[in-house]
């Protein structure tokens, strides 16, 4: 019994020491098109209509800011310079602004129709005339130049669905060349920023998620063992289940998105559920004085069978998500139930061998806090006897709030209100939408 303890531990270390390192390569996802339904009709119009026309979201704006207004001709050179380099990166096909391919059509007598530029750089300054030109021009107002003159934007056609790699080639080289110019004030807003800042921002985010989640679970283990081997041995196991869950998604070539995020979390709560289930058996046993190995015999007995079966119709639950018409939702459902087998799978393997091998200290043997919950449930149990009728009101009150709360909640898909008003991504994007 020893040494299959120590064999199965051993293997599953090794195994999730690889996952751990493989899992160095799991990528993260920010494609929102995958949120859309796959058959719809609307889906297939935009499919379509970008096969025949291109994409419309391929795109990067810079809007530069010139405090006492852009018809300064230095400054207009500046820019000038900027998309002219910016142009002759492969990944930019085409570049708009007040000085890049901003031209009106001009009547030279015999010479004919003429196409112009609105700003004629070689001059020492910007004329009156072609001050008035550009600015009463409708179609550039409210999109390349604000009504206040005092900022301009550059608009960057980009070759379309680039890689993430591509995209952060591409934006390390527009910041390379905005540094070489000392413009006042520099925003950036389009899709390859928002997915860079996403991805980012859902990297950073999973990473508080999963230690809030590692301090809760210590904080609630120690309150219920008030031992260091009670927190330890439980934390152990389910953050293993969470290595094998991911590398799960891995292997299947699942990468990190917005739903995903929330996986890990979830596997700590599913597969604590488990693990505090052994546990509190196994120590009840403990105390009344069987021995170790009989007692973990008992407790594997008599809770399996309760345990599999939450945790199957927990997976089933997350199961049905299968029948969703939006891919994410599909994905997060298959491996959310993949996850809670797998903290199951673990919950009945690992913890096993580690407390075989491992002896409870004294104090939490000892510890009657067990017989203190027993007289708080039977209580609580004994009232609920008491106040059926209360209860069944309560509910069907609760009840009608919650439909009535329910009609209430407000769908959008407003991707930027996820992002606080502090954020310079969600600050730029408002700078554009105001100007």
């Amino acid at each position: 019994m020893k040494r299959i303890s120590q064999l199965v531990i051993l293997s599953i270390i090794v195994l999730s020491g690889f996952f751990a390192y493989e899992l160095r390569n799991l990528a993260f996802d920010y494609d929102y098109e995958k949120y859309f339904p796959k058959e719809n009709k609307q889906m297939e119009t935009f499919v379509e209509f970008r096969e025949n026309y291109g994409s419309d979201s391929d795109f990067l704006l810079i809007g530069l800011e010139k405090g006492d207004g852009i018809l300064d001709i230095d400054f207009l050179k500046q820019v000038k310079y900027l998309g002219d380099s910016l142009r002759n990166h492969p990944l930019i096909n085409f570049i708009f602004s007040p000085v890049h391919n901003a031209k009106y059509i001009k009547d030279s007598g015999f010479s004919g129709l003429l196409a112009k530029d609105y700003l004629d750089l070689n001059k020492d300054e910007i004329s009156k005339k072609d001050s008035l030109n550009l600015f009463s021009n409708p179609n550039f107002i409210g999109s390349i130049l604000p009504e206040n003159g005092k900022s301009l934007c550059l608009f960057i056609q980009t070759e379309e669905q680039l890689s993430k790699l591509q995209a952060n080639s591409l934006l390390d080289y527009i910041n390379t060349q905005l540094n070489k110019y000392d413009f006042e004030k520099v925003h950036k807003s389009g899709r390859l920023i928002a997915q860079t800042h996403y991805v980012e921002t859902m990297l950073m985010e999973l990473v508080i998620f999963i230690s809030a989640s590692v301090f809760l679970l210590i904080f609630f283990l120690y309150i219920s063992f008030r031992t260091l081997w009670g927190v330890v041995i439980p934390l152990f196991v389910v953050i293993i289940s969470n290595i094998w869950t991911m590398a799960v998604m891995y292997y299947t070539g699942k990468s990190f998105d917005l739903l995903m995020m929330m996986l890990p979390t979830i596997i700590f709560v599913v597969g604590m559920s488990d693990l505090v289930h052994l546990l509190t058996k196994y120590l009840e046993e403990l105390r009344k004085g069987i021995n170790k190995t009989e007692a973990l015999k008992i407790s594997f007995k008599e809770v399996r069978w309760a345990t599999f079966l939450t945790s199957f119709t927990t997976a089933i639950g997350f199961f049905t998500l299968l029948s969703s018409n939006v891919q994410p939702i599909q994905e997060f459902g298959l491996y959310a139930g993949i996850g809670v087998f797998v903290s199951y799978l673990l919950a009945f393997t690992l913890l096993p061998a580690v407390l075989y091998l491992s002896d409870p200290p004294i104090k939490i043997l000892k510890n009657k806090q067990g017989l203190i919950w027993d007289n708080i449930l039977h209580k609580l149990f004994l009232w609920v006897l008491k106040s059926k009728r209360k209860i069944i009101i309560g509910v069907i009150l609760l009840g009608v709030i919650g439909v009535y709360s329910m009609q209430q909640i407000q769908v959008n898909n407003y991707l930027l209100e996820d992002l606080s008003d502090s954020d310079p991504v969600k600050k730029d994007v408002m700078f554009f939408e105001n100007n």
